[in-house]
């Protein structure tokens, strides 16, 4: 067999093995429903329609004005859960575009599309891994909307700026882009705005080894949205949500700071799936002689990248503890995103500033290679290491019985998809049916199954399954249904 056939070969098993481990991940995309703020922007559209009501969030809620009219565009029906399931694969779909442009316009020695596909795969897959809240990164319409939208976009500004530096694209559509990409991120979650800043420091850095032309087109994106963050920054909303924060008192912050740091770093090196992929990674570079041109443009020791990195990070996590404390779990996949791409990066740019020394060491890279897929698989079949740090600080109770046993987020996604997902499906069917029913009767004070508590990763949990009836007065679905009251049954009544 020829060496490209034989590459094709190794390649399409590749994917094919990467698509596998994916596939449950995906697949549960479309068992989940709508849930919480999903009704709440439905009223907000019932009242005010789309625009009115980014207006109303605009004046009283939020300044995100984008994140807000994606909430409200998907307005939640609940006979239409495919637009729901579509919407929540296209938003998968454009993460994972970002991720292969931003490689392909970094790691310039990706020449060929399918190593920028596999890793843009393999980059997924981590993601999905580690994170800590499965169910507001990939199932739940408003985390989507608003944190993993505002990171692909992000990533696609810095490609914007990446493909004009290397003449990729000509100045009008950099521009226009520059101009659109930047009104979006304006718009979406500020928790962005450090990145940014980073991105344009790093840029001023190195602003003399910039064509004196492009100097200034490159700064004016930056311009753009700071404007268009002047305009979410000014929005009356913002102050009445911070009113209603329960914002932390200035002697607990370093301490929770210091927890919610060491949460995300030790989320990651507890993790051998994610720890042996980046050995094998570095491997691969290694065997290959793979010269990565161009990465050692920062003129940068790795470890001091390193140390600035979690400098960085840690003062980013100190601003979010002083207004969250302990980070809810879409904030933290948030910053893991960010933290694990950082760490790919330092990777890579430690074997380029190293290359003449690390491209000259031997190894029996197939043997290797072959050992350390066997032990990702492992670990990610059987899931026996310490569960995430993060999940064991929210819970309200700890089994300390689990906490070596199914900690791989790809066990809980199979396991959910063949023993739950059609449970929870069917559940909600039937709860949609008799709210729809009590609309139509005009019934005001319904009686309802309490939702399922043993779906893990489609439903976020709280006390769902009450010891006794539970009467609600105030919900989202009171308003959207036009009830009085809802009626919990208790969990002893459905058994």
């Amino acid at each position: 067999m020829s060496v490209n056939k034989r590459n094709i070969s190794n390649n399409s098993l590749l994917i094919l093995g990467l698509v596998f481990l994916l596939l449950p991940f995906i697949a549960l995309i479309f068992y989940a429903h709508p849930f919480a703020d999903d009704v709440l922007f439905a009223n907000e559209v019932n009242k005010y329609g789309v625009f009115g009501g980014i207006i109303n969030f605009y004046f009283h809620w939020s300044g995100r004005y984008i994140v807000m009219g994606l909430g409200l565009l998907n307005k939640w029906i609940s006979t239409a859960t495919l637009y729901y399931h579509i919407s929540l694969f296209l938003y998968l779909v454009l993460f994972g575009s970002s991720i292969y442009l931003f490689y392909k316009h970094l790691f310039l020695f990706l020449k060929i599309n399918i190593k920028i596909f596999i890793s843009t795969l393999i980059t997924l897959f981590l993601i999905f891994q580690t994170s800590p809240d499965l169910f507001s990164l990939i199932y739940w319409h408003p985390g989507v909307s608003a944190y993993l939208f505002t990171i692909s976009i992000f990533l696609l500004f810095v490609v914007n700026i990446l493909s004009y530096l290397s003449d990729s694209i000509k100045k009008p559509a950099f521009l226009i882009f520059g101009f659109l990409l930047s009104f979006i991120l304006g718009g979406c979650i500020e928790l962005i705005l450090p990145f940014i800043l980073l991105v344009l420091f790093i840029i001023v850095m190195r602003i003399k080894h910039i064509e004196r032309g492009k100097r200034i087109l490159i700064l004016s994106v930056f311009v753009f949205y700071l404007i268009f963050f002047l305009l979410f920054l000014i929005s009356p909303g913002n102050y009445n949500r911070l009113e209603v924060s329960d914002m932390l008192k200035v002697d607990h912050v370093f301490i929770k700071s210091l927890l919610n740091f060491s949460m995300v770093n030790v989320n990651y090196l507890q993790n051998p799936v994610y720890l042996i992929a980046l050995l094998l990674i570095g491997i691969y570079l290694i065997n290959k002689k793979i010269i990565i041109s161009k990465m050692d443009w920062l003129k940068i020791k790795p470890l001091w990248l390193f140390l600035i990195i979690q400098v960085f990070m840690f003062f980013y996590i100190l601003a979010l503890t002083k207004i969250m404390g302990i980070l809810p779990g879409r904030v933290a996949n948030f910053v893991g995103i960010f933290y694990l791409i950082s760490q790919l990066f330092i990777l890579v740019y430690s074997i380029s500033y190293y290359h003449n020394r690390v491209l000259h060491i031997h190894l029996p890279y197939k043997s290797i290679s072959k050992i350390l897929v066997t032990l990702i698989l492992l670990f990610t079949f059987l899931g026996v290491y310490p569960t995430s740090v993060h999940k064991l600080v929210q819970a309200d109770k700890i089994d300390k019985s689990r906490y070596l046993v199914f900690s791989s987020n790809f066990l809980h996604a199979s396991y959910t998809l063949f023993f739950e997902a059609e449970y929870f499906k069917r559940f909600y069917k039937a709860q949609d049916k008799t709210l729809e029913n009590a609309k139509l009767t005009k019934t005001k004070n319904l009686v309802l199954n309490p939702y399922p508590d043993n779906v893990k990763l489609l439903f976020r949990l709280k006390k769902l399954a009450p010891d006794s009836t539970e009467t609600i007065t105030k919900d989202p679905l009171i308003e959207f249904y036009n009830l009085d009251t809802l009626i919990i049954k208790s969990r002893n009544e459905v058994e």
